[in-house]
């Protein structure tokens, strides 16, 4: 092994106190020597103080010595001789362990190829800890005693102002001011939305200070924010540290208001105008901008996002017709809008789609076909129904995932005995950051491992439960009630159907192209098809509006009396989604869940 001997004294004191540098080669000789290597390399720093490695210039020559691979060992006598605190020894040691080189205190027992050594080393690493957290604390006291006695400009400078570093104050900036108060002119006298506002500065050649264009969000914050009028709160937010890049970055959770900072600067408007500022932007956000007349007829607003663009599926609604009623269709927001409003966006290809057609394919989604069925139709559907198949398929899908999870497992394992290894190229950074994205990994697999562990519930309930319902289903009375509540639903009031659906909703639906209709030739408006997996029926909705008397009125002391034949009930009815086998697993046999445009027969 190439080793290097480091020797240091700082003032001729210590060469009195048996810390020459004679004194020192002679010690690392001798261990060098007992541990059968060749002669060492000795590098000296004569008269240099160990408070900062940058000034000992034989040092800076051993490192890159190390850095180029000539030595793989480096010897001194003591840690004192080498580094300043624990802190910089553990620098300077996971640097050189990523070139390979190991590091020997003869005093402290740091020896990699021992036990005990690596006992030490790891001590000192302890320590080391303990000194950069302490350090910090101590930072971080007087940090915030700066901040409080206002010494420092902390973090970002509020548009409209400079720090002034003799005063130590915040100054109005002449340009910035003048933008500044332009925005306010134009949202609280002519009454302009955000958008409008942010156009009409970049007419003007007022930009952010990153010289980009100002945007709805930024004019929104710079308005809001209270040091336009006097006061300026800091230490409001906490921060979390990022492992992978070592900084410390604000989260949206704030701290107690008792820890804020308050700093009062000079205003450049009143109070009471910020007052006015706040209550426009507060009107402005309650005012119903789009719930026309017309637009709550929509009642699957909201609901659905466009498959070809990502865009949200919005009302489209076109001229009064003479009759009275309206031109109303569904259409993506980016194929509907204007240039303006998609700004640098592609206009999308999405097709407009007539209502009667696209709310007709989610009823045919959120019903299930049992409810709309005579009894060879039910007959059918049962014997349809491949619980066992899809079991099958499910604990395969388990089996797998959990393979999977131990692998993951054993791999994390591997990582920390690799990490003990005075040989591993790996640091504690290193380890940390590939452990998290293990740990993401194990979480992710859990998960799905979860969601189908209740899959397979769901489908053994089904399988034990398929009699039963098969009994349930041809009693003519029970087809009769489930009949006239599908037809009430059709029947409900816009915001009721409105309210049924977004209860029913886990995740929005998709509107998509359908390509078999594409090949056929259909045109664009009958060429799609929704993928309604994010939708099932809400049954706690749907009860609610049974109570209110809204639905199954015909029936409705069929469907509120008692007894084993008559009554709607968990049973009967289903109403949680785990006793119910029309669930997500057996769909496709139960409901459309992917509901076709015109182009496909409907």
């Amino acid at each position: 092994m190439k080793i290097a001997g480091y020797i240091r004294v700082s003032t001729a004191a210590q060469v009195d106190e048996g810390h020459s540098l004679k004194t020192q080669k002679r010690q690392i000789n001798d261990f060098v020597k007992n541990k059968g290597w060749p002669p060492p390399k000795i590098y000296k720093d004569e008269g240099r103080s160990g408070s900062t490695v940058e000034g000992r210039t034989d040092f800076q020559n051993m490192i890159k010595a190390a850095k180029t691979g000539k030595i793989k060992g480096i010897v001194f006598t003591k840690l004192s001789r080498f580094a300043r605190n624990a802190g910089t020894y553990m620098v300077y040691q996971d640097m050189l362990k990523e070139y390979g080189v190991k590091i020997f205190s003869i005093k402290e027992g740091i020896d990699p190829t021992t036990s005990n050594g690596r006992l030490h080393a790891g001590m000192m690493s302890v320590i080391a800890e303990w000194e950069r957290e302490n350090i910090a604390e101590q930072m971080g006291e007087n940090r915030m005693a700066a901040l409080r006695a206002g010494k420092f400009n902390p973090g970002r400078t509020p548009f409209g102002f400079e720090w002034n570093d003799e005063k130590k104050s915040l100054e109005h900036h002449p340009i910035e001011k003048q933008a500044y108060l332009k925005m306010v002119d134009l949202r609280l006298n002519q009454k302009k939305s955000l958008r409008d506002i942010a156009e009409l500065l970049e007419a003007d050649g007022f930009r952010g200070r990153n010289g980009r264009p100002f945007s709805n969000q930024s004019v929104n914050d710079i308005l809001k924010n209270t040091v336009y009028y006097g006061l300026r709160y800091i230490n409001q937010y906490k921060y979390k540290y990022n492992p992978k890049t070592g900084r410390h970055n604000r989260t949206n959770e704030m701290k107690p208001k008792s820890e804020w900072i308050l700093h009062k600067v000079d205003p450049i408007i009143d109070k009471s105008i910020w007052d006015k500022l706040q209550a426009q932007t507060a009107k402005n956000r309650i005012k119903p901008k789009h719930e026309t007349t017309v637009t709550k007829l929509y009642w699957a607003r909201g609901s659905t996002r466009c498959g070809w663009c990502g865009a949200a599926v919005s009302p489209n609604t076109g001229n009064q017709r003479k009759d009275g009623s309206w031109n109303r269709g569904y259409k993506c927001y980016d194929a509907g809008t204007t240039p303006r409003n998609r700004k640098y966006r592609k206009k999308c290809e999405c097709p407009r789609v007539r209502p009667e057609h696209f709310e007709g394919a989610i009823y045919r989604a959120l019903i299930p076909r049992g409810w709309r069925m005579g009894g060879k139709g039910l007959k059918a559907l049962f014997e349809d129904n491949k619980f066992e198949e899809q079991l099958q398929y499910v604990e395969g899908q388990i089996a797998e995932l959990s393979r999977e999870l131990a692998s993951k497992e054993k791999a994390r394992k591997k990582l920390y005995v690799d990490y003990a290894d005075p040989d591993s190229p790996l640091d504690r950074d290193d380890l940390a950051e590939m452990i998290q994205g293990i740990k993401a990994d194990m979480v992710d697999i859990e998960a799905k491992i979860g969601n189908l562990e209740k899959d397979r519930g769901r489908l053994k309930h089904a399988m034990e439960n398929k009699t039963a319902l098969e009994a349930y289903f041809e009693d003519k009375k029970h087809r009769r009630m489930l009949k006239t509540i599908y037809k009430d639903i059709r029947a409900l009031s816009p915001e009721d159907k409105k309210l049924l659906l977004d209860a029913s909703l886990d995740e929005p639906l998709i509107l998509e192209p359908d390509q078999a209709a594409i090949e056929l030739g259909q045109p664009p408006e009958n060429a799609w098809k929704l993928n309604v997996d994010g939708l099932n029926l809400n049954f706690k909705t749907l009860k609610a509006f049974i109570d209110e008397g809204k639905i199954g009125g015909d029936v409705k002391d069929d469907i509120s009396g008692g007894g084993s034949t008559g009554s709607l009930n968990q049973n009967s009815f289903n109403h949680s989604e785990e006793n119910n086998p029309n669930s997500k697993l057996d769909q496709n046999s139960t409901r459309d869940t992917a509901a076709h445009g015109p182009g496909r027969g409907h």
